[in-house]
């Protein structure tokens, strides 16, 4: 939100009430967000790892992504409905955990765990997941 107030100063495009001419700052960072969605991959992508470890493990685990939802009657839904699921692979680097791939499928099928693991070259030693976390991996 912070880096969002900053560059609309920088920028002088601040909003203003047409009536009363009063500044409306706006209070969320969507500005930076729409920026990281846009840019992320770009500037990310020479850093980005082409072929799975080598040698190690390769922790394995996603998050499904939920939104707001409601019933026929209109009530919401508790913990709302999964819009999708961030599949994640951490691997090691000079000893250290590190990010190796994160990927956005629709569901937790086996087909897009499989998408997600030929997404790229080789093949890891060992991969460890939790089979009650990640059913589609047993």
């Amino acid at each position: 939100m912070q880096a969002s107030r900053v560059a609309r100063d920088r920028a002088h495009r601040f909003r203003f009430d047409p009536e009363t001419g009063e500044l409306l700052e706006s209070v969320h960072g969507q500005l930076v967000a729409d920026w990281v969605e846009l840019f992320a991959p770009v500037v990310f992508e020479p850093h980005r790892p082409s072929a799975w470890p080598g040698h190690g493990s390769l922790l394995l685990d996603h998050i499904p992504f939920r939104i707001r939802a409601e019933d026929a009657s209109g009530r919401g839904i508790p913990g709302g409905r999964v819009a999708f699921a961030v599949f994640c692979a951490v691997g090691y680097r000079a000893g250290k955990p590190r990010l190796w791939h994160a990927q956005a499928f629709p569901t937790a099928h086996p087909a897009n765990w499989s998408a997600f693991l030929a997404s790229m070259e080789g093949e890891p030693p060992r991969a460890i997941a939790d089979p009650l976390d990640s059913p589609s991996l047993r």
